[in-house]
């Protein structure tokens, strides 16, 4: 009994052996392949036929609400789209004053995420500044800067908005466009 069950074992690793194998190969022949084909494409535009399918969307977050040049109160909700969104990726919105020293201030935490759409509930906007146009940025970050982020929080404390951080973070792997609001008395 004991002799079947270390066969078994000597031909799952034999099968594993030769997948191994044949994944290198198939590898190396799609490389082949790509150099000729990318060598032997010499036709002018006009033999080359219509352009070829572009792949999937690239990847994007946007700022949906509230509208650009629109009149914000102190605390907002902030929301968007995000696409491309990968694993251990998450949104924030970075907000900075417009025309001011460039300092950006992270929101409060990183902005759920259901499927292509994103919301942080409560985006504070200006911190004391009781007027005055700011910027919104919303970014995608990986570990690294979902950890820059949340370190400067913790440092700024709870009633602080802290220094404010002079560029974009190290792990922001998506910029998306920022939009200008306004507050009003």
């Amino acid at each position: 009994m004991g002799r079947r069950k270390h066969r078994g074992k000597a031909l799952v690793a034999g099968w594993w052996r030769v997948l191994a194998i044949v994944s290198v190969l198939a590898a190396v022949a799609g490389w082949g392949t790509a150099v000729v084909t990318s060598r032997s494409n010499d036709a002018s535009p006009a033999e080359s036929g219509p352009p070829a399918e572009s792949g999937p969307p690239a990847r994007s977050v946007e700022i949906t609400t509230p509208p650009a040049e629109g009149q914000v109160s102190e605390v907002e909700r902030v929301s968007g789209a995000v696409r491309d969104l990968q694993p251990g990726e998450v949104v924030w919105v970075l907000v900075r004053r417009s025309g001011a020293a460039e300092l950006f201030y992270p929101a409060a935490g990183p902005c759920p995420s259901v499927g292509d759409t994103w919301a942080c509930p409560q985006v504070r906007i200006g911190g004391t500044a009781p007027t005055g146009t700011f910027e919104l940025t919303p970014v995608i970050v990986d570990g690294q800067g979902q950890q820059t982020l949340v370190d400067y929080l913790r440092s700024a404390g709870v009633t602080s908005s802290g220094p404010g951080l002079a560029q974009l973070p190290e792990g922001v792997v998506q910029e998306g466009p920022s939009i200008r609001v306004s507050r009003a008395r």
